[in-house]
Parts: structure tokens; sequence; C-alpha cells
């Protein structure tokens, strides 16, 4: 057995430290680690991940808030809802069309309220006949179901809401997780 005091210095536990010359690569790689990692941290902060997006449109007394998914995974519920608001009382239907690129996005689907009447256009898109309750000046409508399983990253569509003789349509895009 050593005793402390017969300890030499090349016993020291500091004997195989890396001098900073030698550590060079290894002290970038940490570098470049830690800027990523802020890099995404900085990229959060500013909403890129974000779970909802919301687009607004107005046209005259009327106007259309749209709430859908900003990203979304295979077989989870996603919710688009349209709220529409006026300074005049709505019509007793309004018209809400949805691009048939962005109704694939959904497996199930199901309108909230239901719908009065739905048709299918020329380019598949599906317009949807909803009723609003009377004098009403703000309705809200959701548009629900379960995301589809699909190849593509990212879904494009477009939403047209006509109220009365105004038509207000809006640009939505959602992506895809794996």
């Amino acid at each position: 057995m050593v005793n402390i005091f017969q300890a030499k210095v090349n016993d020291s536990t500091l004997d195989d430290v890396v001098s900073e010359r030698a550590n060079r690569w290894r002290r970038l790689l940490s570098l470049i680690t830690l800027a990523v990692v802020a890099a995404i941290v900085i990229t959060a902060a500013f909403g890129v991940f974000e779970q909802e997006r919301s687009t607004s449109v107005g046209k005259g007394q009327v106007q259309v808030d749209i709430g859908s998914p900003g990203t979304v995974r295979a077989g989870n519920e996603m919710d688009l809802a349209i709220s529409i608001t006026s300074t005049q009382p709505l019509p007793e239907t309004v018209e809400i069309t949805i691009s048939q690129e962005y109704l694939e996005l959904f497996e199930d689907f199901a309108v909230i309220p239901e719908a009065q009447s739905q048709s299918s256009g020329q380019q598949g898109d599906v317009s949807f006949e909803l009723s609003t309750k009377p004098q009403a000046h703000h309705a809200v409508f959701h548009f629900t179901g379960r995301a589809a399983d699909d190849w593509a990253p990212r879904t494009d569509g477009q939403v047209e809401v006509e109220v009365g003789d105004s038509t207000l349509s809006a640009e939505i895009r959602t992506w895809r997780m794996p």
C-alpha cells in the first residue's frame, strides 16, 4: 500500500489532461452544438413551431377569422375553426367552401354545427351551406376530424366564405409531422 506522503507527481489524476491545443476540435464542436440549440430556441420564440395558425380577412362590414392547425400528426385530432363577425345581422345561411387539397388532410370529418347542405365543385372543392342564429352578428363553425396519413409534408388550401353579397377568401397551410 502506498502512503499519500510517498506519492509522486506522475501518480496525479491530472496527468492525462489534454492540453488546450490538442482539444481545439472538441471545443469547436461544442460551440457549434451550442449555436444550433440557441438557433432552435430563438426560432421557437418567433413562433415558427406554433401549433395553431390564425388568418383574418375583412371586407366591408364582415370579418372572417380562420384558426387552423400549424402542424399536425397523422391520426391526431385537428380542428379548422371559422369565425364570422359582422356589424349587420348575418343572413340566415352562409356558404363556406374548402379546397379539395385541404379536405384530403382529414381522415374523419365532421362539421359543427351540421351543414344544411353540401355540394362539390368541378375542381373538387366542397361547399357547405351553414345556418346562423336569427339576428346574430357572430357565428363560429368547426370542421373537425383526424389527420390522414399521407406522405406530403405540407398541405396548402383555400377557404372561401360567402356572407350575403360579400365573398372573402384566405390561404391556409398545415405542416404534417412524422
